[in-house]
């Protein structure tokens, strides 16, 4: 019976030499997976440097003629005018006349307001009221042209035949 044991104990021992054998492997297997892929983030990381580099000499420009209808009483000048309308109509139906004035020698500033901004949304209502103490009970229900004196809404003209109509007036 000791020599059954003894083949036991030999048996026992190649097994576990057999499950370090292929731990040994197994760790090996992880540590060069981990490698490739240290090298291949060291290969992307290079990329994008390199890519992003690149773009530096591109100048930021930041422009001052939209603002949110929220400030629309606070801006620096005496007198200007905010042109309350959507970015699409502007480019559309707006853009010829706004240049034409803009381009007269004594014209006052022009603002425009993006009406689709989400930060104007408060403002849009189904009626207008202008008839306002403080920025926040102003409510427009379409494109509109405000002119401003001294932080204070002076006149106001609402619709695209209005408008129209003002812009061609003051670009004469």
């Amino acid at each position: 019976m000791k020599k059954k044991k003894k083949n036991n104990n030999v048996e026992i021992s190649t097994n576990n030499m057999s499950e370090l054998k292929k731990l040994i492997i197994f760790i090996v297997i992880i540590i060069v997976l981990f490698g490739v892929f240290y090298v291949i983030s060291l290969f992307i990381d290079s990329e994008k440097t390199e890519t992003t580099d690149n773009t530096t000499d591109e100048v930021t420009v930041i422009q001052y003629d939209e603002i949110l209808i929220g400030t629309l009483l606070n801006q620096n000048q005496d007198s200007y005018y905010v042109l309350i309308t959507s970015d699409d109509n502007l480019n559309d139906v707006y853009s010829v006349y706004k240049t034409s004035y803009e381009a007269k020698e004594d014209a006052i500033k022009m603002y425009t307001a993006d009406i689709d901004s989400p930060f104007n949304k408060s403002y849009i209502a189904e009626e207008s009221n202008f008839s306002i103490d403080k920025i926040s009970e102003l409510k427009v229900k379409e494109d509109t042209l405000i002119k401003v004196e001294n932080n204070e809404l002076v006149e106001y003209f609402e619709g695209k035949e209005e408008i129209i109509n003002e812009l061609k007036n003051i670009s004469e």
